[in-house]
């Protein structure tokens, strides 16, 4: 089948409540979350915080729990009843941590990003963001939806990543 088209974000997601998350730790870029169009900024290293469920302008948690994270090489999400590990045995893959909620006071969709249905994703590509005057494909080549071809000429996309629950 093709799949040729324009895509807010490309990868493979799962279903993972957030209701018993406690933290995360990963090796990868941190300790902010990343858009397509916004990528400078964070730094490779191995970061670990705490649950929080920030929505940005509605409190000073920082950095924000929920949201996309580049580079990834690891991660280890703790939860109440075990830890969900995560290798990545391909380069240039995103995590998604779940979806942040919206600000009961934004007046506009821009600045919330297109988010997987599912809590936990491991993406090869991931959706831009807009600003509070205007939406994310006004800015740019980096602020475009994401372009798949499918062509005998073009690599298929492809990653490897591993998947291991350790209950406690």
């Amino acid at each position: 089948f093709d799949v040729a088209g324009l895509y807010n974000h490309i990868g493979v997601t799962f279903d993972f409540p957030d209701s018993n998350v406690k933290s995360v730790k990963w090796l990868g870029n941190g300790p902010y979350r990343v858009w397509k169009n916004r990528m400078k900024g964070v730094i490779f290293g191995i970061w670990e915080k705490e649950y929080n469920n920030t929505v940005t302008g509605e409190s000073w948690v920082y950095p924000e729990f929920k949201g996309f994270y580049s580079n990834l090489f690891a991660a280890d999400l703790i939860a109440v009843d075990g830890t969900l590990k995560i290798v990545a045995a391909s380069e240039d893959l995103f995590l998604h941590l779940f979806t942040p909620g919206k600000p009961v006071q934004s007046t506009n969709v821009n600045t919330l990003g297109v988010f997987p249905d599912g809590q936990i994703s491991i993406l090869n590509a991931i959706s831009p963001v807009g600003t509070k005057f205007s939406k994310a494909t006004e800015h740019g080549p980096q602020s475009q939806p994401n372009v798949l071809v499918s062509s005998s000429h073009a690599d298929p996309l492809s990653g490897k990543f591993y998947l291991k629950f350790e209950p406690n």
